[in-house]
């Protein structure tokens, strides 16, 4: 079967836990600080085919609503994600 991953928002939910953020690690082979993409929750389940379940969506805030808008368009049937470019399907 098919994955589900269940998102609850509110309104302190951020675009850098469903979509991802460069954080900062160090690497002890070279000594020094680097930094890497992490997928956020919702692009973790894009890319690995599960449906997503949006719950208390009321509670995000408008600026959040309005960056998921995109997946809501019937028009569109492939998200590119930045920065990796990755696409899931």
């Amino acid at each position: 079967g098919v994955g589900c991953e269940r998102i609850n928002f509110s309104s302190s939910t951020t675009a850098e836990q469903l979509f991802g953020s460069i954080v900062p690690r160090f690497n002890p082979v070279e000594k020094r600080r680097i930094f890497e993409w992490h997928h956020g929750v919702l692009v973790r389940a894009m890319l690995d085919g599960h449906h997503v379940l949006f719950d208390e969506l009321n509670l995000a805030s408008p600026d959040l609503l309005n960056k998921l808008s995109i997946l809501f368009q019937r028009s569109r049937s492939h998200y590119e994600l930045p920065p990796t470019a990755t696409s899931p399907q």
